[in-house]
């Protein structure tokens, strides 16, 4: 009831997401995010629908969300992007890819700065 009284609103749309997934429906759960971010310019879920869409496999759709990420503002979320990037890459075997975006990824300076654990990052690419 809440969610229809609110549907534009951050809450709604992840009762809805919680609804689709719990249905089986992560394509639709995908849509949904993709869409109200898009009508709200809101880039975070964009990357919540490219992690959903990697985590059912459907690599082509992740990649095409994460590259919508990799140019943002913010250095998490190029650094999520660009992880994701990999890892449809190396899901392809298209290891050309692979060190291309591990390139892209090692040489962001922000994203060092902004991500505490990125010694990890660096020594997992």
């Amino acid at each position: 009831m809440l969610a229809r009284q609110y549907h534009a609103s951050e809450g709604a749309l992840q009762i809805k997401v919680g609804s689709l997934l719990s249905q089986g429906r992560t394509s639709d759960a995908v849509a949904a995010l993709e869409s109200y971010a898009s009508r709200h310019g809101d880039e975070r879920f964009v990357l919540q629908a490219a992690m959903l869409a990697l985590a059912a496999g459907t690599d082509d759709e992740a990649a095409r969300l994460a590259s919508k990420i990799t140019p943002s503002n913010d250095p998490y979320r190029r650094r999520i992007g660009r992880e994701i990037l990999i890892e449809t890459a190396s899901r392809r075997q298209d290891w050309q890819m692979v060190l291309i975006e591990a390139h892209r990824l090692l040489s962001d300076g922000a994203a060092r700065q902004a991500d505490p654990g990125w010694d990890a990052s660096q020594a997992k690419y």
